[in-house]
C-alpha cells in the first residue's frame, strides 16, 4: 500500500509500464491578500472517477516550491510570503497514484500597501500593526486610535481684511459675499473657501480680492446669522487656513 506522496512519486517514476488512470477533477485556485505581503492560496478538493487517491506539486514563480499529500489529501491550500508590487505565479499540479495529472495555474499582481498620509480632518480613526513571525507567520496585533483636528495653521503674515456679505436689497452685487486680502493672489493659490459649512465654489478672483456669485437664500441667511468662515489656501507648498468674521453691508 503506497502511503504517502513521496512513495507514490517514487513508485510512479521506478514503474517500467504502468497504465495511466483518470487524472483529478479541475480545482481552481484562487488568492487572498492576508497582509500586504502575505496571500493565501486555496482550491477546491479535486476528484478522481476511478476512486484513485494524489498529491500535490506545488510550484511558485516558476520554482518549484513543494510536495505534499496523504492518503486522504485534506491539504488544499497555503500561506506564502510575497513581494509587494511584483507579479505572482502559483501552479498546482494534482497527480494520481496512478500517475495521471490535473494542473492549474493562477497568477496575480501584489499591490504595494501604501502608508496612510491624507488622512480627513475632524475623523475618528482605528490603526491597527500587525506583526508576524518570518518563520511560523504567527500574527499579533495591535490598536491605537486617534482623531485629527479640524484646523490647519493659520498663516502667519496673509490675512483677510474684510469680508463683506452685501446685502440682498442692495443696488450692486446684491446677496454676494466679497472678500478681501491683505497680499495679491498672486502670491498665493485658494484651494478652499467656506462660509459657515458652506464651501463656495462659484466665485470671480480679482488682484487682491474675490467676490462670490449670488448666494442661495438658505446660505444668505446662514452666513448673515453666523458672520464666520474661512480659506484654505497654498503658499510655497504649505496648506495654511485663514480666518475671516463677515460683516453686512449695503450698496
Amino acid at each position: 500500500m503506497i502511503e504517502t506522496a513521496e512513495d507514490a512519486e517514487d513508485s510512479i517514476n521506478t514503474s517500467e509500464l504502468h497504465t495511466l488512470g483518470t487524472p483529478p477533477s479541475a480545482f481552481p485556485i484562487t488568492y487572498d491578500f492576508i497582509t500586504c505581503d502575505v496571500v493565501g492560496i486555496d482550491w477546491q478538493t479535486p476528484t478522481i472517477e476511478d476512486g484513485s487517491d494524489y498529491y500535490y506539486k506545488l510550484f511558485t514563480d516558476g520554482e518549484y516550491h513543494k510536495t505534499y499529500g496523504s492518503y486522504t489529501t485534506e491539504t488544499t491550500g497555503f500561506i506564502m510570503v510575497v513581494t509587494e508590487g511584483e507579479e505572482h505565479t502559483i501552479k498546482v499540479i494534482a497527480i494520481s497514484y496512478s500517475g495521471a495529472e490535473t494542473e492549474e495555474e493562477i497568477t496575480f499582481f501584489q499591490e504595494p500597501c501604501p502608508l496612510p498620509t491624507d488622512f480627513e480632518r475632524n475623523t475618528d480613526y482605528e490603526v491597527i500593526v500587525t506583526a508576524r513571525a518570518q518563520n511560523t507567520y504567527i500574527t499579533k496585533e495591535s490598536t491605537a486610535s486617534f482623531t485629527t483636528t479640524n484646523d490647519y495653521p493659520v498663516h502667519r503674515d496673509i490675512t483677510v481684511w474684510e469680508a463683506k456679505l452685501i446685502t440682498q436689497d442692495s443696488q450692486y452685487f446684491p446677496g454676494q459675499l466679497n472678500v478681501t486680502y491683505s497680499e495679491e493672489l498672486v502670491n498665493f493659490d485658494i484651494d478652499k473657501w467656506v462660509a459657515v459649512n458652506y464651501e463656495i465654489t462659484n466665485y470671480s478672483i480679482y488682484n487682491s480680492s474675490v467676490s462670490s456669485s449670488v448666494l442661495s437664500e438658505e446660505n444668505y441667511n446662514a452666513i448673515a446669522a453666523n458672520k464666520t468662515g474661512y480659506f484654505l489656501i497654498e503658499d510655497n507648498g504649505v496648506d495654511n487656513q485663514l480666518n475671516y468674521e463677515v460683516i453686512l453691508e449695503t450698496k
